[in-house]
């Protein structure tokens, strides 16, 4: 619960080919609390897998946390551009991929980073026994997926993200959504002073018809009302 990571610095291509790859970071693969602060990667982060729980981050690939732990991720910058092809995955983001909270004390917060590259997805499936139904991409977070009940405030606030996002999908199982900061948040997360300076936030489906497919400009999707989630 103590554990720090800070001032690294990555400057070498990340690559998984790995089906079991479940966290790809550009710093840390997989966080489980503790802290990530004043990173930096500059390193290119490869994936070319087919796992329907993997994650992508661009300084942490997944936050896992089942205890009362803490954990956060700050004042970190991707400079490194992340190329994901894949038959199935789930999350991706310029900071941090995936956020997997299972304890309602657990708090997990992201803030003051900035993702400055691009992301660049393919994908032929979306995900579809992930538990979390889709495929998400976020300029700095793809997925929070925080516990309905839970006591803290999670929070991702005053990141920035400048970098292009695209994800191309011919899919058709479940959903696919796509965020300049977020991809998608479950259950109480706030989302507050971000910025996505993008270019272009571009999502395309040659399959739309069979999908629940969603794009914004801050959150692809924010909270899911038909179980209760809230998002502010």
């Amino acid at each position: 619960g103590n554990g720090l990571v800070q001032d690294c610095v990555n400057a070498g291509t990340v690559t998984s080919t790995a089906n079991t790859t479940n966290g790809l970071g550009g710093v840390v693969g997989i966080q489980e609390s503790g802290k990530t602060v004043n990173c930096v990667n500059k390193g290119m982060l490869k994936a070319d897998v087919m796992r329907y729980s993997g994650t992508v981050g661009g300084i942490v690939g997944l936050v896992y946390n089942n205890t009362v732990a803490e954990t956060y991720v700050n004042q970190c910058e991707n400079d490194g551009t992340i190329i994901v092809n894949t038959n199935d995955f789930r999350a991706v983001g310029g900071i941090v991929g995936g956020i997997d909270v299972d304890n309602k004390y657990a708090l997990v917060e992201i803030a003051d980073c900035e993702n400055k590259e691009n992301i660049s997805i393919v994908t032929s499936n979306a995900a579809a026994n992930s538990g979390l139904d889709g495929f998400y991409l976020g300029g700095i977070l793809g997925s929070f997926n925080a516990s309905n009940d839970s006591a803290v405030k999670n929070t991702v606030r005053k990141c920035v993200n400048s970098g292009n996002l695209s994800l191309k999908t011919s899919g058709s199982n479940n959903s696919v959504k796509v965020g300049g900061i977020c991809g998608n948040t479950r259950g109480p997360v706030v989302i507050e002073d971000n910025e996505n300076a993008a270019q272009s936030v571009v999502m395309e489906s040659s399959n739309a018809a069979k999908m629940l497919c969603s794009a914004g400009g801050i959150v692809g999707e924010a909270g899911d009302p038909w179980n209760g989630e809230e998002t502010m």
